[in-house]
């Protein structure tokens, strides 16, 4: 090798490095003198074949951190977060954390999780990572598709199917968690789907029926999810067959929700769309605040 290419080579490797600490300290939020060596390993004991991985991540120079883990199938997922992080947004986390030290011998709280998938629980992770960037309009990063996978994460990315489905997995567990900040940024993303996505199909009617199975009758998930159906271009060739897989309980609201365009007031109800109805704000003042915090769109 000629004394050209190989210094070629040693640059690429420094570089491809260098990539690799950088987007692990946007994701930490260290400095990437600062950022502590990730763990993830996996281990399987001879007598079972269940096997667990633990991952740092979102995690701060002390050692006051909370462990979560995730069952899912035979796998158990372990997760090593800031307590100081988790509990600022979460107040589920924060009064079990809190009932937690009370008792002098707990030094470490792990929580397990039965019911929440790790691809789930990865939305919760990237939206906390998320959270210091969200008044940061700043490109710092090494190129814009770092920019994009950090700054928005997979409930902020371009408006897909997917993201369709990112959005209800991520209010879900806004709920579940008590995460008021997460429900709204669902709702946004919902939204902003209506609003943008070309394809016919809005909705896939296996998501709607994970929503409708994880809230209740006056849900805002539940209301985004029928307005945003009821203005969307319906192509009768192709819908005609999600609605029949669809829950009957949307369905009914659907109908619900159009009916009031035949009553005197409502008749523009189902072109308008407005995020805050989404919010469940007690005030107009509330929604003001709201909108100067907004996610950028």
């Amino acid at each position: 090798m000629n004394n050209s290419l190989f210094f070629a080579t040693f640059l690429h490797s420094i570089d491809r490095s260098w990539r690799h600490r950088k987007m692990a300290s946007v994701i930490s939020g260290y400095a990437i003198s600062e950022y502590p060596k990730s763990t993830f390993s996996v281990r399987t004991t001879a007598s079972s074949v269940a096997s667990t991985h633990s991952s740092s991540c979102l995690v701060t120079k002390s050692r006051d951190v909370v462990y979560i883990k995730i069952i899912e199938e035979k796998a158990e997922f372990v997760y090593t977060i800031s307590r100081a992080l988790i509990t600022r947004y979460s107040r589920y986390f924060a009064e079990e954390i809190a009932a937690s030290k009370s008792d002098v011998r707990v030094q470490t709280k792990t929580f397990v999780l039965r019911d929440t998938s790790v691809r789930q629980f990865e939305l919760l992770v990237k939206w906390l990572a998320y959270q210091r960037h969200r008044h940061d309009d700043r490109v710092e990063y090494l190129s814009r598709d770092i920019y994009d996978w950090v700054k928005l994460g997979p409930l902020f990315f371009w408006e897909t199917v997917d993201q369709q489905e990112a959005s209800i997995d991520a209010y879900i567990l806004g709920s579940r968690f008590d995460i008021p900040q997460l429900r709204v940024d669902a709702t946004d993303r919902l939204v902003k789907c209506a609003e943008t996505i070309t394809d016919h199909v809005i909705y896939v009617p296996a998501h709607v029926q994970r929503a409708y199975d994880s809230t209740h009758d006056h849900s805002l998930l539940r209301k985004c999810l029928v307005d945003t159906y009821s203005t969307t271009r319906f192509d009768r060739k192709g819908n005609r067959g999600d609605l029949t897989e669809y829950p009957k309980e949307f369905l009914v609201d659907v109908m619900y929700r159009n009916a009031t365009v035949f009553t005197a007031g409502h008749e523009n109800d189902v072109v308008k769309l407005d995020r805050c109805d989404y919010h469940g704000h007690k005030s107009q003042e509330g929604k003001d605040r709201c909108r100067l915090s907004r996610i950028p769109q």
